[in-house]
């Protein structure tokens, strides 16, 4: 047999390609950090005498990272001595953080306090650098408490700065994860200090979730009245309506109770928006089976009847309005979900009254479906739903759950060459195509 052909330069990893693969998985952070095992071709006696340069050195960061896991305590103790008067130049290196990051893992309690102080001063730059904010993520995590307020103290009249920027978030974050308790009352200050930017800012709306996670309630008073104050605003907005959640997952049964007084009385209107809507579900959710269910079941019921409406109503009632919504039909889905005994009846009754318009529209279609996956008429898998009676393709099987793909085909005058074995709906009408994508576009496609 002939011998197998010789790998090129780009198999390699060493061409023009090769190189470009290996610069994006770096950028991407996939190497410094990694601890994959990678053949390097160094022997200790060649890096040692250079480790610094070494370490700042594609080669040689991995070649170190791999020893300091695999080595024994004499050693790591070499390369710790050769490494700490360059820490901090090595801290925010593409290569030598990974170097320093594995260091302060396994290094002894003292040498991690002694790293620390060499990086003192540099708190704030190195919280906002790409490679630099690992680092100083793992210096919270592992440092002795008066020392995580060494670092607490020399970044107090940057908090806000921090949470800005998109590394420096996760640093505030750990900080509010893992410091003492004084520590974390300068970021908790920080926030109410500016809190109607914090709250519906990218960055700032994760720091106020963490801080509801992590806080004691006690603390929290301040923080809390604030987001109740402003529930009607943060429930509509990309990124306050986070935090609403997130009280109502985390927050005290008043405050819950409170947010959804706010969300009932102008139900409709939250739960037709975008945004707003998932704070409905999660309104329904918390009031249905979450720890404090008991106390909300008469907020519960209020809402259940704020969907429902009056029973002579036909058009225009909220329930009508919410499930020919494309966002609306959601919430729609959650009570069906979350209803029990009477109440199921009543609005199964409802559903099935207009199951005819309901069919005719894609959410109307995925409101029948939820209603027979609550009532067991069809599996929670599309696919081992019952099929559509006499279905002209087999796509269409599963036109009556509102799971199906219409086809492309089937209205153009040529018709679809594929016939009863299509994959795709021929029962939806035609436009529901477009429809669709309109809605896709629209941001409809990015609710489950």
């Amino acid at each position: 047999a002939p011998p197998p052909a010789p790998r090129s330069d780009d198999e390699d990893g060493h061409g023009p390609s090769g190189q470009k693969r290996q610069q994006r998985k770096e950028r991407r952070g996939g190497s410094p950090g990694g601890r994959k095992a990678i053949q390097v071709n160094l022997t200790p006696e060649e890096v040692m005498p250079r480790i610094v340069e070494a370490a700042q050195e594609s080669d040689g960061s991995r070649f170190l990272q791999a020893r300091l896991e695999e080595c024994d305590e004499a050693e790591r103790g070499k390369i710790y001595e050769a490494v700490l008067p360059a820490t901090a130049k090595l801290a925010s290196d593409l290569y030598g953080s990974g170097v320093v990051l594995i260091l302060l893992e396994k290094a002894t309690e003292e040498q991690q306090v002694a790293m620390a102080k060499k990086l003192e001063g540099e708190a704030f730059n190195l919280s906002t650098h790409r490679y630099g904010c690992r680092l100083m993520q793992k210096l919270l995590e592992a440092l002795p408490e008066e020392h995580q307020a060494a670092v607490a103290e020399e970044l107090r009249d940057r908090v806000i700065e921090c949470v800005e920027n998109m590394h420096g978030n996760h640093v505030v974050q750990m900080w509010v994860r893992k410091a003492p308790e004084p520590c974390v009352d300068i970021v908790l200050q920080a926030i109410l200090n500016d809190f109607d930017k914090m709250a519906e800012h990218m960055y700032g709306c994760r720091v106020i979730q963490r801080l509801l996670e992590h806080c004691d309630e006690g603390k929290l008073h301040v923080l809390l009245a604030r987001i109740i104050a402003s529930v009607a605003k943060l429930a509509k907005d990309k990124h306050g309506n986070y935090v609403v959640q997130c009280v109502l997952e985390h927050g005290r049964k008043e405050d819950k109770q409170q947010i959804i007084q706010v969300i009932r009385e102008d139900f409709v209107a939250f739960a037709n928006d975008k945004v707003s809507s998932n704070v409905v579900e999660k309104c329904f959710e918390v009031s249905t089976v979450g720890p404090d269910a008991e106390y909300l079941k008469d907020e519960r019921e209020a809402m259940y009847q704020k969907v429902m409406g009056d029973a002579t109503e036909t058009a225009g009632s909220p329930l009508e309005q919410l499930w020919h919504d494309r966002f609306g039909n959601y919430a729609v889905q959650c009570v069906i979900k979350h209803s029990r005994g009477e109440d199921r009846e009543a609005l199964q009754q409802r559903i099935m009254a207009a199951e005819p318009s309901l069919k005719e529209s894609p959410t109307g279609r995925h409101v029948i479906a939820a209603l027979k996956k609550a009532t067991g008429q069809i599996a929670d898998d599309p696919q081992e739903s019952a099929a559509t009676p006499n279905a002209p393709s087999k796509g269409s099987e599963l036109h009556a759950s509102g799971q199906c793909k219409p086809c492309a085909w089937f209205w153009k005058p040529q018709g679809c060459r594929n016939d009863q074995n299509c994959q795709h709906c021929h029962l939806c009408p035609e436009g529901e195509l477009k429809e669709r994508k309109k809605n896709k576009r629209a941001g409809g496609a990015s609710r489950p």
